[in-house]
């Protein structure tokens, strides 16, 4: 990841967590043009945990939330001004309200912090001691443990576990015996077991796994037979299959799914030969919705579009162009609200978020940096029903943390006092009064925290009241979305389902 660099002459702005467009808000930490450029996001309860630069202190942890002002936690490391580097992938995790995180404090190098939610936060692992730091990254969270990639001068890179409970820190493989690193990355849980990248001479960088269980790491596949290199990327677990892309020999970089017991198989070749049909970036470019797998894709002429996975068919398409004059350059794919978000760009626009309901062409959400340069959204994460993100705004700030909700932007005012739902919190039944003034028919649509369609149902008006069931609903905060046949939207809130 590298820091975006903007030489701007507009006029400066100095007003905080300002609404930039509807349903959008800004919160200005390196206040007017300068960049604060939040990254590392990661949810922390109804709050967003992330490093940020104000501007004085370099980048260091900070938290934001839908109403509450963006703090730092700690000025960590005061003398070489950043607690952090834009080198890493994943250095944030958080286990039983606790944050764990990787800073530098400028004398025990860059190790593992934690941070409570109260007190300052506090190294509570040195794994290399001294100045040079282990760089623990690659985060990743399972049974209340932490997985991690760290490394010694003894040992390289190599897989760790944190217990957070018992404050125990285990190596758990030497792949490569003695200094020479192995582990490269890319950590992720599936099936109950740790897959990540590493490197051996004999294999060169291909998949394995860590069974907790057994306590072994093993290789999964050697991809591109030898000591050629596959380089697994972008791995995403989606209805019990994890997808990734690699490389093979003859093939370039595509499409592979595994299943858990067969060897991995590559799903599509969108370039016939050795060139590549999926870009080479560590950036989230697949993503799953709709029981379909939607990944960005090379077409004959070296454009890069949205092409989709069909399981059930086995069948790989075109599924749409944001640019068909040039290259759509998909990433960062994620579901919200029911529906497919990721960013892309067009000729007019630039790259910006773009969202798909399933069906049809996908539509431009904002043009949140008009003109054609492009906001870059990146690192989009859902907290408390609320999406949170990176992006620049080129009319009054820099790169800063933006929100965007469907609640922040009515459409439709007038119908609001002819709709009421209660109650809410609720347990058992709610119930949503819809007035006399709206006529015609409406979408009523409930999601969880996550994006996913737990209630929807399309109704004629007037209606007086509709009693939907919710005691089978997990106990959370729910999204809920009410729209005219044109799609235009009456309301939007947050139920509470006790």
């Amino acid at each position: 990841m590298k820091k975006l660099l903007y030489s701007l002459t507009l006029l400066l702005a100095s007003s905080h967590q300002l609404q930039a467009q509807n349903n959008f808000k800004i919160y200005d930490i390196n206040s007017g043009l300068g960049d604060s450029y939040p990254m590392y996001l990661a949810p922390y309860g109804t709050k967003i945990f992330f490093f940020a630069n104000n501007g004085s202190k370099g980048w260091e942890p900070w938290v934001a939330g839908a109403v509450t002002t963006p703090a730092m936690l700690q000025d960590i490391n005061p003398l070489t001004a950043n607690s952090i580097n834009n080198s890493f992938t994943t250095p944030t995790a958080v286990v039983n309200n606790k944050v764990y995180f990787t800073a530098d404090n400028g004398s025990s190098g860059t190790e593992l912090f934690a941070y409570d939610g109260v007190n300052l936060p506090t190294v509570v692992r040195d794994i290399e001691t001294g100045t040079k730091g282990s760089a623990p990254d690659n985060y990743t969270v399972f049974n209340n443990s932490i997985y991690l990639r760290a490394r010694t001068d003894a040992n390289g890179y190599e897989l760790y576990r944190f217990l957070p409970a018992a404050n125990t820190l285990d190596m758990l493989t030497d792949i490569n015996v003695g200094a020479d690193s192995s582990v490269t990355g890319n950590l992720i849980v599936y099936n109950s077991k740790i897959y990540f990248t590493a490197q051996t001479p004999a294999e060169g960088n291909e998949l394995w796994c860590y069974d907790p269980l057994l306590d072994t790491a093993m290789i999964v596949a050697d991809i591109d037979a030898g000591s050629g290199s596959s380089n697994p990327l972008n791995l995403v677990v989606y209805n019990g299959n994890l997808y990734f892309s690699a490389i093979e020999s003859g093939y370039g970089r595509e499409l592979y799914k595994y299943n858990g017991v067969t060897a991995p198989q590559r799903v599509a070749d969108l370039v016939a030969g050795f060139q590549s049909g999926i870009p080479n970036f560590s950036e989230p470019i697949i993503g799953g919705y709709n029981n379909k797998v939607y990944f960005d894709g090379r077409d004959a002429n070296g454009m890069y579009h949205v092409y989709v996975y069909d399981p059930s068919s086995g069948n790989t398409t075109l599924a749409f162009q944001t640019n068909p004059g040039g290259s759509s350059d998909p990433k960062w794919f994620t579901v919200y609200n029911g529906k497919l978000f990721f960013t892309a760009n067009d000729a007019a626009k630039g790259n910006e978020w773009w969202v798909y309901d399933g069906t049809g062409n996908p539509t431009l959400l904002a043009d949140l940096c008009t003109g054609a340069n492009g906001s870059d959204p990146a690192e989009p994460v859902i907290v408390d029903g609320d999406l949170y993100f990176r992006a620049r705004d080129c009319v009054n700030y820099g790169v800063e943390l933006f929100r965007y909700n469907p609640t922040l932007g009515i459409k439709n005012v007038n119908a609001l006092q002819d709709i009421s739902l209660y109650p809410n919190p609720a347990t058992e039944e709610l119930n949503i009064k819809l007035g006399q003034n709206m006529q015609g028919k409406v979408n009523i649509l409930f999601a969880n925290t996550m994006g996913q369609t737990v209630y929807e149902e399309k109704i004629a008006l007037p209606n007086e009241v509709l009693h939907i069931n919710i005691a089978g609903w997990a106990q959370g905060i729910y999204m809920y979305r009410i729209i005219d046949e044109a799609g235009k939207l009456y309301t939007a809130g947050k139920l509470t389902k006790e």
